[in-house]
């Protein structure tokens, strides 16, 4: 910065952390790294990234991770128990979800483990460098503008009920199609609840509203909208570890005891319009090998049976999918693996539809990122060159 002065090497560095942490859009923090060297730095030992993926991702309140040296790679193992995030169910019990971050390093001779989340480290550089390309390539994925999953939610496992009078299954919700749709069974109690439960098809989903549109009976009398009362969502995975044991057919009142639910929306009121209505998660909220759950309470409408259904035509997710560089496994213990690979990177974090209008937005973030990554790897191989010189 030839002629000015660089604030981040004139202020105390709590000041300085106070005016970067005003930054909550990650495109912008991800910018300030690119500035000069001395912004680069100060980020990269402040831990910038990961305070804002944090902030950003509040269900992950605490991560922690070791490198260690195993079959020739090195990985991080050896996470201490303590390393959890809560969460309350609707049955008011207390679950943990265990969030694990591998990173293979090129550094040799290192076995130490590391709280990221404390503000008392002392990390070598690499490991301060490495901590900040994960999180800077996680809050990349936040810098995406949201977008529905064209497959996301293509593998449905089945309903608390379905009419079969005729058979309108949770099938018929995945596509917005004028006659398609999922129905309850009739019932006399207007309380009476629901459920979908939907497999979700990505390893790693970043979740952030909901779309839901309840079925206008057009060829009835009045055109009544089978709506729910409220709607709530839940996420988590399955206790099973094998895919192969996880239903893969359509089922009836599928048991939600086979499932660990890491994250419970608040309620949410559902209006008895026929319209694709907006539900949108109070954070973002990541989902790992995932199944998701529409939960429904309460029915505005009676049949002419005189019986009460709610009924569905649409659903669908909103948010973002990690890609190539991230891959998870769920342990017996029920900790979670987020294994992250740097040089698969390349191929691009890609959101989750095919290409639409909002291609043109994003392929234009995508070019300002790729230049901020560009400037980035040219400062951290001037370092290294800095580094040999001085050995």
């Amino acid at each position: 910065m030839e002629g000015g002065i660089d604030f981040v090497t004139v202020f105390d560095v709590d000041i300085t952390s106070s005016i970067l942490e005003l930054l909550s859009d990650p495109c912008d923090l991800l910018r300030a790294s690119a500035v000069s060297r001395a912004w680069h730095h100060f980020l990269i030992a402040n831990g910038l990234c990961k305070k804002l993926w944090l902030r950003k991702v509040p269900q992950v309140t605490y991560i922690a991770y070791s490198v260690k040296k195993i079959d020739g790679k090195n990985k991080l193992v050896n996470v201490a128990s303590k390393n959890t995030v809560n969460w309350s169910s609707s049955l008011g019990k207390e679950r943990k979800l265990v969030f694990t971050l591998y990173h293979p390093i090129p550094h040799n001779g290192i076995n130490k483990l590391i709280n990221v989340t404390s503000k008392n480290h002392n990390f070598n550089w690499g490991n301060l460098d490495m901590e900040h390309k994960l999180f800077s390539s996680l809050l990349h994925t936040l810098s995406k503008p949201i977008t529905s999953p064209k497959f996301i939610m293509s593998f449905r496992v089945g309903a608390s009920s379905t009419d079969q009078n005729p058979p309108v299954t949770i099938i018929n919700t995945l596509t917005p199609e004028l006659y398609s749709f999922w129905s309850s069974k009739g019932q006399n109690d207007p309380n009476a609840p629901e459920y979908l439960l939907y497999k979700l098809m990505t390893s790693v989903s970043i979740v952030t509203e909901v779309h839901i549109q309840p079925l206008e009976v057009f060829w009835e009398t009045g055109k009544p909208v089978y709506s729910a009362r409220s709607v709530r969502f839940r996420l988590g995975h399955s206790k099973l570890l094998s895919e192969a044991d996880i239903d893969t057919f359509l089922i009836n009142r599928p048991s939600l005891d086979k499932y660990v639910w890491t994250y419970a929306s608040p309620w949410f009121p559902m209006r008895q319009e026929s319209c694709l209505q907006t539900f949108k998660l109070p954070e973002p909220v990541v989902c790992v090998n995932g199944v998701f759950l529409i939960e429904l309470l309460g029915r505005a409408q009676k049949d002419i049976d005189g019986l009460y259904y709610i009924r569905l035509g649409y659903a669908k997710i909103m948010g973002q999918t990690l890609d190539t560089a991230f891959h998870t496994d769920v342990h017996p213990s029920g900790e979670v693996q987020l294994d992250y690979y740097p040089h698969s990177a390349g191929s691009g974090l890609r959101s989750f539809s095919s290409k639409n209008k909002e291609d043109t937005v994003r392929e234009n973030e995508e070019l300002c990122m790729g230049m901020a990554r560009g400037l980035l790897d040219f400062l951290d191989d001037e370092d290294e060159e800095e580094e040999e010189e001085e050995n």
